[in-house]
């Protein structure tokens, strides 16, 4: 008796999760690979979008020692983060408040659509330490493909407090695809536990 009303008892909190549009927590993994459709951000009459990143400094004792790429919607720094990643296995100063991988779930859903992982028509390579920005204008709508792999087996959650969906599991290594909806690529960059950082955009794009 008592197994049976366990086993309502999960069919009931399954049900719940369904009907408030939440979704159990996937079995923990070292490797996420998720599709979102974004929605990007009018700033001045216009659609921008700002993709940058920056390789690591080992010298330094903070969040700049990792490597990084992120995309801002709107206007920068203040806009929305669509997608931030940080890859390394040091822990500096000020990692215990810090996401190293997340991405804003108020603008961007889950997709099906199919974003390639790719570097081809896009022009680009190694940021640097000193980082690079790159301005884009989307369409209103873009597609955002992420596939990250962490140290340890981690499950990819809401943030408390927010809309961020997120995990603390330190990143070996990522990379993330923009695309049109229609399939067409717009930028890509990846992250490594090496320092390394590279971003990739189409010729629309422009240093900022």
């Amino acid at each position: 008796m008592r197994a049976f009303v366990t086993s309502a008892a999960i069919v009931l909190l399954g049900a719940s999760l369904v009907a408030s549009g939440e979704s159990a927590p996937a079995a923990p993994t070292r490797v996420i690979d998720r599709t979102f459709s974004c929605t990007t951000i009018v700033q001045a009459g216009v659609r921008q979008l700002y993709v940058s990143g920056s390789e690591a400094v080992p010298e330094l004792d903070d969040l700049r020692s990792l490597s990084h790429a992120s995309v801002v919607s709107g206007s920068y720094p203040h806009g929305p983060r669509l997608i931030s990643v940080s890859a390394g296995r040091t822990t500096p100063a000020g990692y215990d408040r810090f996401l190293p991988f997340y991405v804003d779930g108020a603008y961007c859903t889950p997709s099906t659509a199919r974003v390639w992982l790719s570097t081809r028509g896009l022009a680009g390579g190694a940021t640097g330490q000193l980082g690079e920005r790159l301005k884009c204008y989307p369409t209103r709508k873009i597609l955002l493909r992420a596939r990250v792999r962490f140290l340890t087996p981690t499950s990819l959650r809401r943030n408390q407090g927010s809309a961020l969906l997120t995990t603390r599991a330190k990143v070996a290594e990522g990379q993330f695809a923009l695309a049109s909806l229609g399939g067409k690529p717009l930028a890509y960059a990846s992250v490594s536990e090496s320092g390394k950082t590279r971003l990739f955009a189409v010729g629309g794009c422009v240093d900022d």
